[in-house]
């Protein structure tokens, strides 16, 4: 297990929002930790089931523009082309290997000629 190291020990400990443990040390200073960050130092687990979560959604994401391209008549290389991104690009999308940035999701909603909730399944 991983070990938290902090320049002192905490004397007073605060939650100023559900997302940050606020910590006050023996030697005045603070140290403010997200709890996504903390959680991994008390759940062995924590890290794993984030990485298979995120895995599950990049994958549902890649097999939603892939279901859109094809209902479109599209092929990798006509979207990636007007979305003016590298089929190498999209078609690790679609495999669910690679995160789409934020541009590139616009990007693929506009090649799509669709709105980008659609393409998010919102």
């Amino acid at each position: 297990m991983k070990e938290l190291r902090l320049a002192a020990a905490p004397v007073h400990i605060s939650l100023p929002d559900p997302y940050v443990l606020r910590l006050r040390l023996a030697d005045g200073s603070e140290e403010e930790l997200p709890w996504d960050y903390l959680r991994q130092f008390v759940d062995e687990g924590y890290v794993d089931r984030s990485r298979r979560a995120a895995l599950q959604a990049r994958k549902a994401l890649g097999r939603r523009i892939k279901r859109l391209r094809e209902a479109a008549g599209l092929t990798q290389a006509a979207l990636a082309e007007r979305a003016h991104i590298s089929r190498v690009t999209l078609a690790r999308i679609e495999a669910g290997a690679q995160s789409p940035r934020w541009e590139t999701l616009m990007a693929l909603a506009r090649g799509l000629e669709l709105p980008l909730e659609r393409l998010l399944g919102a």
